[in-house]
């Protein structure tokens, strides 16, 4: 998969509906994210932890081939090391765990080796586990 953080043209962008507290029923229209536009998989991170209280949690939307999802991932870090594990999936639609977890995980090490660029090797400190 050839994924790339990437701002989208006004053609491009879709609107979605947030299904996660604390903003549920908002909608948001991102203008780009880390995605692969050859398989038509979009992530989009849009709030880390509860209203006005930053955390370890982080909300995504994951546009799984026009089915769209909000995710709730938990990052930890010890020992210089990056955690990634799912809490929650949220979406109307019908795709299974298993089905997703491949560009998931690929579109997760993405988003932690850019928030995590100033360290050198960030991308063997990640570790993905769902």
């Amino acid at each position: 998969m050839a994924f790339r953080i990437c701002t989208l043209d006004e053609s491009e962008k879709r609107e979605y509906t947030l299904t996660m507290f604390p903003r549920y029923g908002e909608k948001l229209r991102p203008d780009g994210g880390i995605i692969d536009s050859e398989n038509d998989i979009r992530l989009f991170y849009y709030g880390n932890g509860p209203f006005r209280e930053p955390c370890s949690e982080f909300q995504f939307i994951f546009d799984y081939k026009g089915v769209a999802m909000n995710i709730n991932i938990f990052e930890k870090i010890k020992d210089n090391d990056i955690y990634y594990s799912i809490i929650e999936v949220k979406g109307n639609g019908q795709l299974s765990i298993d089905e997703i977890k491949p560009s998931l995980r690929d579109a997760i090490r993405i988003y932690g080796t850019r928030k995590y660029a100033r360290h050198k090797n960030v991308s063997d400190m990640i570790h993905i586990s769902f």
